[in-house]
């Protein structure tokens, strides 16, 4: 037989009190004393009540539920946003639910379903690189429901929009290379419609351009974010008379990729090609050589994130759209510290 929940009732029993009083104090209510507060929450301890939650927010019609859509969550970088979600989301008793979309637009549209149909009070996400276009997210906001675009952007539906800049993650990556002595920068980016990919593959072309040297447009290749396409593209390079001393690719795993089969294939990394890539994906640091790569925050950017989508939700107040770029940082590493004289 299953023991009997607690209620709200049998703990003013206990202490001889109204229900709206104790219902008050639990609340943290000024009215109450502290006195009465503490002897409430000594009984509410030995009786083991544990409030129903979203029973109290049913009322104040909402569910206290964020809802987030990442393309991966197995991958560090969403990984840490979510980590920076959930801890603001805690710290404002908010709960968060997660799905991911696995770049995937049709689970996207199922997901964004998911949520609405679960009750969330706004969404977080970061759209799949198969989104070109916003009609799923353009009907929800349609509805009054609050949105944050993370790193992505979603066209012209009016949202919410943390990110970091690409563009200058792009550029530090070219001012570098070129700084450090690399005269030839081949760039793998992915899906041709990802702004995110754009922006960095121009702030690459823009920062080798500030030393002078100009990336071939026959050296930039879109490989969506798949190995079978980037190594094929390393390949060709690797087969031209005149091929690249460095390779940008703009993300952490696939330069990870590119690092490691320039090596199976005995080209010296970064005497002959140095590599970088952007993310700060724990892999970089645990290649030989380590990886240069652009540190962007994503811990950071969870955090932000939540508390701008909590905001208003809390305040109601959804006329004014937050816009926010925040500066990632370069982290310069062995794999493009060149030796001097080559």
């Amino acid at each position: 037989m299953s023991k009997k929940k607690t209620t709200i009732q049998d703990i003013a029993n206990a202490v001889g009190l109204s229900k709206s009083t104790v219902s008050r104090a639990l609340k943290d209510h000024p009215d109450i004393t502290d006195r009465t507060k503490r002897m409430i929450n000594e009984a509410v301890s030995q009786h083991g009540y544990q409030p129903n939650v979203f029973a109290q927010n049913f009322n104040k019609n909402r569910s206290n539920i964020i809802g987030i859509v990442v393309p991966d969550i197995e991958r560090p970088y969403y990984a840490s946003i979510i980590s920076g979600a959930q801890e603001r989301a805690t710290q404002q008793k908010f709960f968060i639910v997660i799905c991911q979309s696995k770049d995937s637009l049709i689970t996207e549209i199922n997901n964004l379903q998911t949520m609405v149909g679960l009750g969330v009070d706004g969404i977080i996400v970061c759209h799949s690189k198969e989104t070109s276009h916003f009609n799923e997210i353009r009907k929800i906001v349609n509805k009054g429901m609050p949105v944050l675009a993370i790193e992505r952007e979603l066209g012209d539906v009016p949202t919410h929009f943390i990110s970091n800049d690409h563009f200058v993650a792009g550029f530090m990556i070219g001012e570098h290379l070129t700084g450090v002595g690399y005269k030839h920068v081949a760039i793998i980016g992915g899906p041709e419609n990802l702004q995110m990919s754009q922006q960095r593959i121009q702030g690459c072309i823009d920062g080798c351009k500030a030393n002078g040297v100009t990336v071939r447009t026959s050296d930039i290749y879109y490989c969506h974010f798949q190995r079978e396409r980037e190594l094929a593209a390393v390949t060709n390079l690797l087969e031209k008379t005149e091929r690249p001393d460095a390779i940008f690719c703009v993300y952490d795993r696939g330069a990870a990729e590119i690092m490691q089969f320039l090596q199976k294939k005995h080209i010296a990394v970064p005497e002959e090609i140095g590599v970088a890539g952007s993310g700060n994906d724990p892999i970089s640091q645990y290649l030989s050589p380590r990886m240069t790569t652009i540190n962007q925050g994503p811990h950071k950017l969870g955090e932000l994130a939540a508390e701008v989508l909590i905001n208003e939700i809390t305040s109601g107040n959804g006329s004014v759209l937050t816009r926010q770029v925040i500066r990632p940082t370069l982290l310069a590493r062995e794999s493009t510290m060149r030796p001097v004289g080559i």
